[in-house]
C-alpha cells in the first residue's frame, strides 16, 4: 500500500531532489563543474556560515553555481500538507538576510513540499519568468538572471502568450503558403522543428550542432540539412520524423528564423500545450466534430496525475492519448518520487522508461507528437502507439488508467465489433461516449484505479443514466470534480468533470465526495492567464492526506443514479435565501388591446440588460396564452440558460409583455434590488448549469426560483440598503440631468 505522502518531510524531500536534478544541479558535490546543492549542511562561505550558527539557523537546501562557495538560493522543505508555504518562503528568506547581513541580499528564496514550488527574490520581490510566476525550480542560467532582475524574460521574441501565439499564428500562415493543412498536420511541421530547437538548447546528443545546421544554411542546402537532421531522429526515435511536409526553402528558413532567437526551455510557459491549443483550435473551430480531441492544460492533467498516485511499477494506459500529456504527468510523478540514492534507482527508472507508460491514439500526428513530448521529458515513448483502442480486446490489463476521453464523437458505431464491451457494460444502444468510458474501465485491473475527464452531462443527464449505473457497479467513486467552466474555452463552451475512481471490478460505489473547482489559477476568459486566485493547492493538500471528504465546500452523498444533484453543492450553506423568499410572482396573464401595440423583452445574459425585441406587435398578433406584464423595476428572468453569460435575467426600464419568462417584484423590504442583482449574476451561473453538450438548457420555473441566494447578516444589510438608496439618488439625479439636456436642446430647436 502506498505510504501516505502527508505524514513524511523525508518523502516531500525525494520529490524536491527530483525537482533539483531535473533543473541540472549535482546533489552534493562540492567543487563541481556543475551548479551544485546541498542539503543540511554547513554552508561553503564561512563567513555566511558564522552568522547562521551564530543565529541558530540551517538552511535545508542551499544552491551553487559551478566551483563556488557562494550560494545563489535557499529552499525550505516542508511535508506536504504541513507548515504554510508562506511562512516557509519566508523563512528562507531570514536566512538570506542573516547570510548576507543585509535587508536586499542578492539571491533567490525557494518553499516546497515537494507538490508545490512557491519563489521570491531575497529582496521581497515576485520571481516572473515572462511574466508567468516561478513556480518551479529554475536552472542555474535562470536563476543568475533572476537574481539580477526579478522580473526576467527569456528572448526577445516572447514575453508573454499573446507574442508566443503571433509567432503560431505567422507559423500557420507560412505552413499554409506551402499547402499544409490546417490543424493536426500544421502542428506536426511545427513540433518538429520546435523538437529539434528544444533539443539543441538542451544540448544533447549533437542536437546544438543540428539546429545549427538549419540557422546557418538556404536554399536547397538548407532541405537538404533539415533532411539529414529527420533521418538522424527517424534512425533513432523512429517513423515520426520519416516525412515532412516543409519543402519550400524560403518558408523552411523563416520558420528557423523566427524560432531561432526564442529560450523555449526557460520561457516560463508551457509552450508545446500553448501550439497544440492554437493550431487545434484554429482547425477545430471549423470542424467541431472532427477530432473529438481537447488538450488537457498541463496544470489540470498535473492534478489528475496526483489525485491517481501512480507508482513505480504500475503499468499506465491511455486510451485516448492525444500529444500525451496525461502520461507525461504520470511520468513526472513517479520520477519525482524516485531516490535517485538507492540502491535499484537505475532498475526502477528502466522500467518506468520501458515498461510503465502505453499509449493509442487514432490520429498519426497526435500519436507522434505523444512521441516527441515523452522524448523531450526524457524517455517512454516506446509504447505510445497509432492504434484505435477499440480495434484491440485487451481486457484487465492496467494498473492505472488516465485519460480525457474525446467528447461527442458522431461517428458511425459498428455494435457487433464493439460487442465485448456492450456486453460488459450492460448499456443499450451506448454512444461514444459511453463506449469510452466502459474502454477505460475494463482495461483495468481489479484494483486498479482511473481518473477520467468527462463531460458535465455524464453527470446528470437521464439518457446517461445506465453509463452512471455501470461506473457505480463496477468501481468505488473516490471523487467527482467539477472543473471551471472555461477549462477548454479554446474548443467548446461544454462543462467537465474529472472522475476518479477505484478498486476497479473489487467495490461497488456506495458514497462518493463531489467537488467544485471554482478557480485553477487561470483567467475565466479566453486569455486563461495566470491569476492569484486557485483552488487547486488545498485540493491537492487535502488529498494528500486522504482528506478529500473534509475539503470545505466538498459534498459527500450516497450514490442513487446521480454523480451530483447540482443544487446539493449549496444546500448544505447557511445564512440563505431561496429565490422565491425575495419575489413576488405576477402569474395573471393580462388581457391586451387588439389593436394596441406591445414591446416583447429581449434578454442579454452578459451585461443583463433588457430591449425590445424585434418590433412591436399589435395585440392580436401575439398568440401565446399566457401574457404578463411587466413594468419598470419588475424582474424579468428567462428559463433557458448557457454557459457564456451571467444569467438571463434584467430589471424592466419600461413596460413589456412577456410571454415565456418569469415576471416577478422584487421585494425590496426583504432585500435591495441591487443586492440580489449583484448576487444572480454570481448564482445563477453556478446553480443553474446546463448538463448538454452544447451549454444550453431551459430551466423550469421552480428550478429558478429554489436557486439560493447568501442572506448578509444585519448589520451588512443595513449597510446595503444605504448603499441602495445612495444607488436610487444617483440615478434619479442622472435621469434629471438627462431631462435637462433634453430641455435645453428643445429650446435650441425652437429658437433655429
Amino acid at each position: 500500500m502506498r505510504r501516505n505522502i502527508g505524514t513524511t518531510e523525508a518523502y516531500a524531500r525525494v520529490r524536491i531532489n527530483s525537482m533539483i536534478e531535473s533543473a541540472g544541479f549535482k546533489l552534493v558535490d562540492y567543487d563541481s563543474d556543475d551548479p551544485s546543492v546541498d542539503y543540511e549542511r554547513a554552508v561553503r562561505n564561512q563567513v555566511m556560515n558564522d552568522r547562521l550558527k551564530s543565529a541558530g539557523k540551517v538552511p535545508d537546501y542551499h544552491f551553487y553555481p559551478p566551483n563556488s562557495s557562494t550560494p545563489i538560493a535557499f529552499l525550505e522543505a516542508k511535508r506536504i500538507g504541513g507548515q504554510k508555504l508562506d511562512q516557509a518562503l519566508e523563512q528562507a528568506a531570514e536566512y538570506a538576510r542573516i547570510a548576507w547581513n543585509s535587508d536586499q541580499p542578492p539571491m533567490l528564496v525557494f518553499a516546497s513540499d515537494g507538490i508545490q514550488v512557491k519563489s521570491r527574490h531575497a529582496d521581497g520581490s515576485a520571481l516572473t519568468l515572462n511574466n508567468y510566476p516561478v513556480d518551479y525550480i529554475p536552472t542555474f542560467d535562470l536563476m543568475r538572471k533572476l537574481v539580477r532582475s526579478p522580473s526576467a524574460a527569456q528572448g526577445k521574441a516572447v514575453d508573454n502568450v499573446a507574442s508566443l501565439i503571433k509567432i503560431f499564428g505567422d507559423a500557420a500562415d507560412l505552413m499554409r503558403a506551402n499547402g499544409i493543412d490546417a490543424g493536426i498536420n500544421q502542428l506536426r511541421e511545427f513540433c518538429i522543428l520546435l523538437f529539434i530547437k528544444i533539443m539543441s538548447e538542451r544540448g544533447k546528443q549533437g542536437a546544438r550542432a543540428n539546429w545549427n545546421k538549419l540557422t546557418s544554411a538556404s536554399g536547397n542546402n538548407l532541405i537538404h540539412s533539415y533532411q539529414q537532421i529527420l533521418q538522424k531522429y527517424k534512425n533513432e526515435y523512429g517513423s515520426m520524423f520519416s516525412t515532412s511536409e516543409l519543402n519550400n526553402p524560403e518558408i523552411l528558413e523563416q520558420m528557423v528564423s523566427k524560432l531561432r532567437p526564442i529560450n523555449f526551455t526557460e520561457s516560463g510557459m508551457d509552450v508545446k500545450g500553448q501550439a497544440f491549443e492554437y493550431f487545434l483550435s484554429n482547425y477545430s473551430a471549423g470542424n467541431t466534430s472532427a477530432l473529438g480531441q481537447y488538450f488537457t492544460p498541463r496544470h489540470i492533467t498535473a492534478m489528475m496525475a496526483m489525485l491517481l498516485s501512480p507508482k513505480s511499477g504500475d503499468k499506465i494506459f491511455d486510451p485516448f492519448c492525444g500529444t500525451g500529456g496525461m502520461l507525461i504527468a504520470c511520468y513526472t510523478q513517479i520520477r519525482m518520487d524516485l531516490d535517485s540514492r538507492e540502491q535499484n534507482f537505475s532498475d526502477k527508472l528502466r522500467e518506468l522508461e520501458k515498461r510503465t507508460l502505453y499509449g493509442n491514439d487514432v490520429s498519426g500526428g497526435a500519436s507522434s507528437l505523444a512521441k516527441m513530448n515523452m522524448i523531450l521529458l526524457g524517455d517512454g515513448h516506446s509504447n505510445i502507439q497509432r492504434a484505435d483502442s477499440f480495434d484491440s480486446q485487451d481486457r484487465r490489463e492496467y494498473d492505472k488508467v488516465i485519460t480525457n476521453i474525446p467528447f461527442n464523437l458522431n461517428a458511425p458505431i459498428n455494435y457487433q465489433k464493439l460487442a465485448p464491451f456492450i456486453d460488459a457494460s450492460d448499456i443499450y444502444r451506448p454512444d461514444w461516449n459511453e463506449l469510452c468510458i466502459v474502454k477505460c474501465i475494463e482495461s483495468l485491473k481489479p484494483g486498479g484505479s482511473a481518473a477520467m475527464v468527462l463531460p458535465l452531462t455524464i453527470c446528470d443527464a437521464d439518457k446517461y443514466r445506465q453509463v452512471r449505473n455501470y461506473i457505480a457497479r463496477k468501481c468505488r467513486i473516490k471523487a467527482c470534480i467539477r472543473l471551471p467552466e472555461k477549462t477548454f474555452v479554446f474548443y467548446t463552451t461544454a462543462q467537465a468533470v474529472i472522475l476518479v475512481i477505484d478498486k476497479a471490478h473489487e467495490m461497488e460505489t456506495d458514497e462518493f465526495t463531489f467537488i467544485h473547482l471554482k478557480s485553477d489559477g487561470m483567467s475565466q476568459d479566453k486569455n486563461r492567464e495566470p491569476i492569484p486566485d486557485n483552488d487547486m493547492p488545498a485540493l491537492l493538500e487535502y488529498a494528500s492526506e486522504g482528506r478529500l471528504r473534509e475539503i470545505p465546500g466538498a459534498v459527500n452523498m450516497k450514490y442513487e443514479g446521480k454523480f451530483i444533484e447540482f443544487k446539493q453543492i449549496f444546500e448544505y450553506a447557511e445564512n440563505v435565501w431561496k429565490l422565491e423568499e425575495l419575489l413576488i410572482v405576477k402569474d395573471a396573464s393580462t388581457p391586451l388591446e387588439p389593436n394596441t401595440y406591445y414591446a416583447e423583452p429581449g434578454l442579454n445574459s452578459h451585461s443583463n440588460t433588457v430591449r425590445v425585441r424585434g418590433n412591436q406587435r399589435l395585440g392580436r398578433n401575439i398568440k401565446s396564452k399566457k401574457k404578463v406584464a411587466a413594468e419598470p423595476g419588475d424582474l424579468i428572468i428567462g428559463k433557458l440558460h448557457t454557459n457564456n453569460g451571467n444569467g438571463l435575467f434584467a430589471i424592466a426600464d419600461g413596460h413589456y409583455i412577456c410571454t415565456s419568462q418569469i415576471v416577478a417584484k422584487i421585494k425590496d423590504d426583504i432585500v435591495p434590488p441591487q443586492y440580489l442583482i449583484q448576487a444572480l449574476r454570481r448564482e445563477f451561473p453556478r446553480q443553474l448549469i446546463p448538463t448538454d453538450l452544447v451549454g444550453r438548457e431551459t430551466f423550469t420555473q421552480k428550478q429558478i426560483l429554489n436557486v439560493l441566494i447568501p442572506k448578509p447578516s444585519p448589520a451588512d444589510l443595513e449597510r446595503l440598503y444605504e448603499k441602495q438608496t445612495k444607488i436610487s439618488k444617483l440615478q434619479s439625479d442622472l435621469e434629471n440631468i438627462k431631462q435637462s439636456i433634453e430641455i435645453l436642446l428643445d429650446s435650441y430647436s425652437s429658437n433655429r
